[in-house]
């Protein structure tokens, strides 16, 4: 009877040793395959980091005409092509020692946008959009050799813009140039305007008023033959004094406040549409475009 206790303690004893040991390679190899599972769910992800590039400006969708990407923090931002290389919100460099250039006012370069003999229909010429005191060089007063030096110096980036604005440029870095063929100071956070020369309506001003007084009967008439004369009369005084005009404005805007900019381009077209129509002795034709 006691040898029989013998044996089942020892096979109980067997049992309990086997039933440890299987257990404890089990839960071994639980966490084995558990750690190599989570290897290999973060390996694809490691892998994608590893492959992932920083994004590049040629590997964006091709911006709109007129725009470009600039880099801002860790994103790309679509801007004009002519704003600068760096985010607008970003410090400028200014020099000090850069001598107070001399105060530029509009109406300098207007003459000589408006006395083009032939302009080029519908090609957009850029305009400058500021007249602040103290800020733009004289570029009128300089000597041809003086504009060449001055203007190589900017290419070289040897003159530093003053605080809040620079030179517009091209895509390529080198000078954008205004109607007069002087480059460009503008403030940061400002529109950009253009404007092109586009086949008008364009008559002396007694043509005109008689234009006025068919219009205002072609109004009163119902559909008859004579309203169908005057309209044929008025669409041959278009055809008839068709001529350039600085009529087709272009805004293009950067930033945050994109209403407020779009305001102040509008109040600044009506100035220079105003000053071009009065170089050009048209002022009559003010109310029409």
């Amino acid at each position: 009877m006691q040898k029989k206790m013998l044996w089942g303690l020892g096979v109980l004893a067997l049992l309990i040793c086997t039933a440890f040991v299987f257990m404890t390679v089990r839960n071994r190899a639980e966490i084995r395959q558990l750690k190599e599972g989570t290897a290999a769910a973060e390996k694809p992800l490691e892998d994608s980091n590893k492959r992932k590039p920083v994004a590049k400006a040629d590997e964006q969708p091709p911006a709109e005409p007129g725009f470009k990407w600039v880099w801002h923090n860790d994103h790309w931002d679509k801007v004009p092509i002519d704003a600068p290389d760096t985010w607008q919100g970003e410090p400028h460099t200014v020099d000090v020692s850069t001598p107070a250039p001399v105060p530029v006012s509009v109406k300098t370069h207007l003459p000589l946008l408006v006395e083009i003999e032939n302009p080029i229909i519908k090609k957009q010429i850029l305009l400058r959009t500021i007249n602040v005191d103290g800020i733009d060089i004289d570029w009128a007063s300089l000597s041809p050799d003086e504009l060449a030096e001055t203007i190589a110096k900017l290419e070289r980036r040897e003159i530093t813009e003053p605080a809040g604005y620079y030179y517009r440029r091209r895509s390529d870095n080198s000078l954008l140039f205004d109607e007069s063929g002087y480059p460009i100071l503008h403030k940061i956070g400002e529109p950009f305007i253009s404007v092109a020369w586009t086949m008008e309506f364009r008559p002396p001003q007694e043509v005109y008023e008689e234009y006025r007084q068919l219009a205002r009967r072609r109004n009163l008439l119902d559909p008859s033959p004579e309203l169908d004369n005057i309209r044929a009369q008025m669409e041959e005084m278009r055809r008839t004094y068709a001529g350039p005009l600085p009529v087709t404005f272009g805004i293009s805007c950067a930033g945050n406040d994109i209403d407020a900019q779009v305001k102040r381009a509008h109040e600044t077209i009506d100035q220079l549409k105003a000053g071009f129509f009065r170089q050009l002795g048209i002022e009559y034709l003010l109310s029409r475009y």
